[in-house]
């Protein structure tokens, strides 16, 4: 593992990669290449081993109190005593697996991450790197194989993917920003994400890959400079006409195509504007009439397809967090993401010698556009971001309040 020469390699250090490994890469390894379901019972083997390993550690213990952290312990002990009281109604597991997996995992992994970085931030954020790297690899190699649905491959990781990719690509380009990668592997990142999106058409993915570009060629280059005008103005360009062919000869220029036409076929409501959601506009209409009757604690998680009755689940963060969570959720939720907002101007304030938080706050961005046609709670990969952002506004904060240390030339030894 490439860790930072300056750290060691302990034992606890080695347990936590590995339940990230774990996280990150076996839901490709295991859905397309081992096919086996053991029931997240690795997971929970390695998560007792972190514990194990760390329990005597205070540091790791105070991870659990910082605000974003803590904030979203609230909310998951919340929606997890909201849908054991309620009911979680999903089939092929029972609620405890199904809070274990999508609720409390995410959460660690956060939690995790943060405690990582703040030992080692190179060498996390090379090893997610790395992590992410295997996961698409995989995806893109096996998946390929997968049936076509309407033209987009399907089966295995569907949608999983190009989203994963996401997390992918932002790990990468905040290493670029960092010194730690050079901007190759920053377009290769960027080439798996977009073969990735156009594998499965993914409209909301290719949108939040444009958003992280912008945001890390503003990191990455001196916008007052001739050579970085004139290199934007050629990837202008490149991007055009990629973008041009793209719309008029993939799949998934035709699903962008016929997005206002699903908005004006779906869209109930008198709001012309929302038409741009397409048909996802159709779990906003119904989720905002669920939380009218359901306001306080929602109707739980995961329950919308069974109140209404549906075959999917809310495809939007957002309505997720009203319908299902209810007004304690929600206004959780949105403290969550205000505090990670927070982190970001943190480490503005802060930083002197790059624009890393610029890249950060294009990962913020893209997440809250995913957020309107996609639920995130279970995100794994988004998690991991979430705990980059927090632990690097520790890290800088830390390393701010730091006494500065005397400059050996400056010491006086007493020569008796």
């Amino acid at each position: 593992m490439p860790f930072d020469s300056d750290h060691k390699i302990n034992i606890s250090r080695v347990i936590n990669m590995l339940y990230l490994a774990y996280n990150i890469i076996w839901p490709a390894l295991g859905r397309l290449v081992l096919q086996i379901d053991a029931a997240g019972r690795t997971g929970m083997i390695l998560l007792a081993l972190v514990i194990f390993f760390n329990f005597s550690k205070l540091e790791f213990w105070r991870t659990f109190t910082v605000r974003p952290i803590f904030l979203w312990l609230l909310w998951c002990l919340l929606v997890s005593g909201v849908g054991l009281y309620k009911g979680i109604h999903i089939d092929n597991t029972t609620p405890i697996l199904f809070l274990y997996t999508k609720v409390f995992t995410p959460f660690l992994i956060m939690t995790i991450v943060f405690y990582e970085i703040k030992r080692d931030p190179k060498g996390l954020v090379l090893n997610l790197a790395f992590f992410f790297l295997m996961y698409m690899l995989i995806g893109i190699i096996v998946q390929r194989g997968a049936k076509l649905y309407q033209g987009r491959v399907s089966g295995g990781l569907w949608n999983d993917m190009p989203l994963t990719s996401l997390a992918f690509v932002s790990i990468v380009m905040l290493a670029n920003i960092k010194k730690w990668l050079s901007a190759k592997y920053v377009l290769i990142a960027l080439l798996l994400a977009i073969i990735a999106t156009m594998m499965v058409a993914t409209r909301k993915a290719f949108i939040a890959l444009s958003i992280l570009t912008v945001f890390w060629y503003l990191s990455a280059y001196d916008a007052r400079k001739a050579s970085s005008v004139i290199f934007g103005v050629l990837a202008i360009i490149l991007v055009y006409v990629g973008i041009t062919y793209i719309m008029d000869n993939t799949v998934i220029g035709q699903r962008f195509s016929i997005l206002e036409e699903e908005g004006q076929q779906y869209n109930k409501s008198s709001y012309a504007i929302l038409n741009f959601l397409g048909d996802r506009i159709t779990y906003y209409i119904e989720g905002w009439k669920i939380y009218k009757a359901n306001p306080i604690f929602g109707i739980g998680l995961w329950n919308y397809g069974y109140v209404l009755p549906s075959d999917m689940p809310i495809h939007s963060e957002y309505m997720v967090q009203l319908a299902e969570c209810g007004t304690l959720g929600a206004v959780l939720f949105l403290m969550f993401y205000y505090s990670l907002l927070k982190c970001v101007f943190r480490i503005r304030k802060v930083e002197t010698d790059n624009k890393m938080w610029l890249t950060l706050l294009g990962t913020m961005l893209f997440v809250i556009f995913i957020d309107l046609s996609s639920w995130t709670y279970s995100s794994r990969s988004y998690f991991v971001l979430f705990g980059i952002i927090i632990g690097l506004s520790e890290y800088v904060k830390a390393d701010r309040d730091a006494e500065p240390r005397v400059p050996i030339e400056e010491h006086k030894f007493d020569k008796r």
